[in-house]
């Protein structure tokens, strides 16, 4: 599509790779520190950014307890308490970060990749330097999402305490820091859509800063945003919308929230709406062409509708998922959503299907029938599902293709090809026509 990425901010050690492999980065320039002193710090330095985003200790502390809390009416002892049982939490989460650092750091000790381009990967997007951004120079696009498991019904909904979630403080200084030293432009954020419920208002922080230099959250406690709108202030612009990769050609249920911010100075302002939202009338972002019945069964082999055998009408399934995390128990039509975990047994989809014509279009199929097997989904196959060449996470990892575990992480972690090239190709429609070398 003509655009020229001159960056990445990426720690893990095997999507490190494919970035190398793929897209000519380099290893990451900056990790994140692993030392309890530094966590410390870091913590209280995060309640510091919080109290000023939520105007005031008492706010953070009931927003983000583990339990309903009406602050203004607790004595001064059980203020006292609350203050204790929060900072508590708070501490859990340094330790439990730092633990995963320690981890993230020794598998990157025993991880080893070619690396033949030069385009920087700056690894932790805390550490990268005001030097570091204006050796980019001009760059219209900054895309990316913060990890999603602190929003994500499937984790804990810890919000911005969590170190992780709260990694999109970063991004939003990012945000200030490029629009001044780099003229950036366009800001585009995915995450999961529990991100629109969560307790902490973190989507209400994202833009309220996006509209604002320094801003404050907009909306309030408890609000539950709509899947689709709009806020617009001094500094910018920004639209959201949810988008599931199931209607972009992809059979898989994937419900992801994009917000689309234009950020750029002088007065030629855009408006995200004519990007991420369709006139009236227009229909679906993109209509389906097949039949539903076989969208799984093309989207996993390859194949073109002719080819597929009437046996093989795939049935996938989630093992294990709970209705919490709103999966499906089995679908024909469609994948559960990828996901980025490596363990258990909601981290890659199963799949049932008949081996012979004799099994085929059972009314009622059954996955211990003698005629059906199930297996796990292969990598190869949800990075059909995600829209990505075939073999795109088949790297070399310590002399070896990287393991089927980090690849189905990698690809869960991913974002579907299908929606980010239509968010793009109708940016492109939208900015300067002839206007070459844009840069992400």
């Amino acid at each position: 599509m003509g655009w020229t990425f001159v960056g990445y901010a990426e720690v893990n050690p095997y999507a490190c790779a494919v970035l190398a492999a793929r897209c000519g980065a380099t290893r990451p320039k900056y990790m994140p520190y692993a030392e309890h002193a530094y966590l410390m710090d870091e913590s209280e330095g995060l309640l510091a950014r919080l109290n000023e985003l939520s105007r005031g200790n008492g706010n953070v502390v009931q927003r983000y307890s583990e339990q309903p809390l009406d602050f203004e009416n607790l004595n001064r002892f059980q203020r006292v308490e609350a203050y204790e049982r929060f900072h508590e939490t708070v501490w859990k989460q340094a330790a439990k970060e730092l633990r995963k650092r320690e981890e993230l750091l020794r598998l990157h000790r025993r991880t080893s990749y070619e690396v033949i381009g030069a385009v920087p990967n700056f690894g932790d997007i805390w550490s990268i330097t005001d030097d570091d951004l204006e050796a980019l120079g001009p760059v219209d696009l900054l895309e990316g999402g913060s990890p999603c498991q602190a929003f994500s019904s499937a984790g804990k909904e810890a919000g911005l305490i969590d170190f992780r979630s709260a990694l999109m403080l970063a991004y939003l200084d990012l945000v200030e820091r490029m629009r001044r030293i780099n003229g950036l432009k366009w800001v585009l954020w995915e995450n999961v859509k529990g991100v629109l419920g969560d307790n902490g208002n973190g989507f209400g922080h994202l833009l309220g800063r996006l509209v604002k230099e320094r801003g404050t959250a907009v909306g309030r406690d408890g609000l539950r945003y709509a899947n689709a709108g709009y806020v617009s202030g001094p500094d910018g612009s920004v639209a959201w919308r949810v988008l599931d990769s199931q209607h972009f050609g992809r059979p898989q249920r994937r419900e992801r929230v994009f917000a689309l911010g234009y950020v750029g100075m002088g007065p030629a302002r855009r408006d995200p709406r004519d990007i991420l939202f369709e006139p009236v009338g227009e229909g679906s972002a993109a209509p389906r062409k097949k039949k539903p019945r076989e969208e799984a069964a093309l989207a996993l082999s390859g194949r073109s509708a002719g080819d597929v055998p009437r046996s093989e009408r795939l049935a996938v399934f989630m093992a294990g998922q709970t209705k919490a995390a709103f999966s499906i128990a089995e679908s024909r039509t469609v994948c559960p959503t990828l996901r980025s975990v490596s363990s258990g047994s909601n981290s890659v989809p199963r799949v049932a299907y008949a081996l012979d014509e004799k099994a085929g279009r059972s009314a009622d199929p059954s996955v211990a029938a003698p005629h059906y097997v199930v297996r796990k989904l292969l990598p190869l196959e949800a990075e059909r599902i995600q829209g990505f060449e075939d073999g795109w996470t088949e790297v070399q990892v310590n002399g070896q293709v990287m393991p089927d575990v980090p690849r189905h992480a990698c690809i869960g972690n991913s974002m579907t090809v299908d929606v980010m090239r239509w968010i793009g190709q109708r940016l492109d429609e939208a900015m300067d026509a002839g206007v070459e070398g844009k840069a992400a």
